[in-house]
């Protein structure tokens, strides 16, 4: 009988155990996306990042379709390289198509879609001159676009993902009925409702980067993200609008020699008015949804951290690359002048020119 109680109170034992092993799994403070968790880890100091860019280059960003995009650092743009502004939602402007309409020539073709992609490519549009620049939310897709004759050069705005989140959230709420996006059900929904739905975007951009909208999200894949946004993206930050986004634009763009117009003003007037006037408040870091936003947006914290680093190194590197090439012009062009002018020097006389020269002429 005593054996039978010390087994019974071992079974007992080894229950209860076994119900906090289950309970300390169940409520693990890590996430991933939406019904999937990863260890939360801190992020560091965008500062500290400097240190972090070595392991990078040993992540390949050559395989198709994103080698048909130029590296940010190599430069000067040619004349061939089309700009390509990969759009995020709420990072600028409302919708995609609104820049497509309002700044770009298109071809009638809208690529802020994936049927417009297919479209796009079909007719082989990246070799016609007459279209200047290719306006997406489908990175991957849209880099598909674009050949080695004819490469695109990626730029984007990136926002604070929390903010964009809520600039999301209240820009559904504000839809009117008649908006080809308007949801019934998301107009009526709370923050916390919203956060918990399909309708709240998990990890945008870490995802478009890749190329990966559903599944778990891995360190992995942030390394790849980030590797991705260093090499081939152009990174402006939509909370800097005081920063000359329209300048900074030709300054990259400039060397390529081709006249955009107004489209850099068009498109920087456009985030820039579009910042100013879609006031939305701003929830407190201790509260309950700001922690929900958090952890569903947790890899794209850290790529913004990470862009906000590449944000500043690129703004010196272009700056001092763009310097170099136009001093490199100026050099070749005096060089050209001299061997213009010693080639005139060394010329043997003719004769029948000298009595082409008109007396009134200055001599």
């Amino acid at each position: 009988g005593a054996i039978v109680t010390i087994l019974s109170a071992l079974g007992v034992t080894i229950a209860i155990i076994g119900l906090l092993n289950n309970h300390l799994k169940k409520h693990k403070s890590s996430f991933t996306d939406r019904g999937a968790r990863i260890e939360q880890k801190q992020e560091p100091h965008h500062r500290k990042l400097k240190t972090k860019l070595a392991p990078y280059e040993s992540i390949r960003t050559d395989k198709e379709p994103i080698s048909n995009l130029r590296s940010v650092g190599d430069y000067p743009v040619v004349a061939t390289d089309k700009p390509f502004f990969w759009w995020a939602p709420l990072s600028g402007c409302a919708d995609a198509s609104d820049i497509i309409n309002k700044c770009v020539l298109s071809k009638d073709v809208d690529t802020s879609t994936r049927e417009g992609i297919q479209e796009f490519l079909d007719k082989k549009l990246a070799s016609d001159e007459t279209v200047d620049m290719i306006v997406s939310p489908y990175f991957k897709e849209a880099a598909g676009v674009f050949n080695s004759d004819y490469q695109g050069r990626a730029f984007t705005f990136i926002r604070d993902p929390i903010k964009r989140e809520l600039a999301h959230f209240h820009y559904l709420q504000k839809m009117e009925k008649t908006d080809k996006n308007y949801n019934i059900a998301v107009a009526g929904m709370a923050l916390e409702g919203y956060v918990n739905s399909d309708y709240a975007n998990n990890n945008w951009l870490t995802r478009h980067l890749i190329g990966k909208e559903k599944g778990v999200l891995s360190e992995e894949n942030l390394e790849m993200a980030k590797a991705i946004l260093r090499e081939k993206v152009l990174v402006l930050l939509v909370d800097d609008v005081h920063e000359h986004i329209s300048y900074r634009l030709r300054m990259y763009f400039g060397s390529s020699g081709i006249d955009m117009g107004g489209k850099w003003d068009c498109i920087s007037k456009m985030v820039h008015d579009h910042y100013e006037d879609f006031e939305f408040p701003m929830i407190a870091k201790k509260t309950h949804e700001y922690s929900m936003l958090s952890r569903n947006n947790n890899f794209d914290l850290r790529l913004f951290h990470y862009a906000r680093y590449l944000y500043e190194h690129q703004k010196s590197t272009i700056s001092r690359k763009s310097d170099e090439h136009k001093q490199k012009l100026l050099l070749t062009n005096e060089q050209q002048e001299e061997t213009t002018v010693d080639s005139v020097t060394d010329a043997p006389l003719d004769d029948s020119a000298a009595n082409d020269v008109s007396l009134d002429e200055d001599i």
